[in-house]
């Protein structure tokens, strides 16, 4: 799902992916009633790996987009192109679990499960208004 919401965004325009990072920030915001010193500490936490999480998508993103524009793939190039997917995800994976464990610190358990919740139900919202928008 995080792939396919990264997907539509970035079809996107640029101003509109600015936005779309202020209404998520404003949405985590209100959800999780963040007192200053825990802003202090939750959104550096948050940019990074929001920055780290973009990269790994923009790195799926040029491998598929080499893929499709290869003719006459050959299952050795078929074969790499998924280990490297699985490596990214992995990367990914790891990435996440890592933040994760920085914002319980920050947040504690149940605020980072709101957080969580937060952020899946945020990208419902925006593709529901992407779906909206194509009607």
């Amino acid at each position: 799902m995080m792939f396919v919401f990264a997907t539509l965004i970035s079809s996107a325009q640029p101003g509109d992916r600015e936005r779309i990072k202020q209404l998520k920030i404003a949405f985590i915001s209100e959800e999780l009633h963040l007192t200053v010193e825990e802003g202090q500490r939750f959104w550096p936490l948050f940019n990074a790996f929001e920055e780290e999480r973009q990269g790994h998508e923009k790195r799926m993103r040029k491998m598929f987009k080499a893929l499709e524009e290869k003719t006459n793939l050959t299952s050795q190039d078929i074969l790499q192109a998924n280990d490297r997917a699985t490596e990214e995800r992995i990367a990914m994976a790891k990435s996440e679990q890592k933040y994760i464990q920085e914002v319980t610190a920050v947040l504690g358990a149940e605020r980072t499960l709101t957080l969580l919740r937060s952020e899946d139900k945020f990208r419902k919202r925006v593709l529901e208004e992407l779906r909206d928008r194509r009607k």
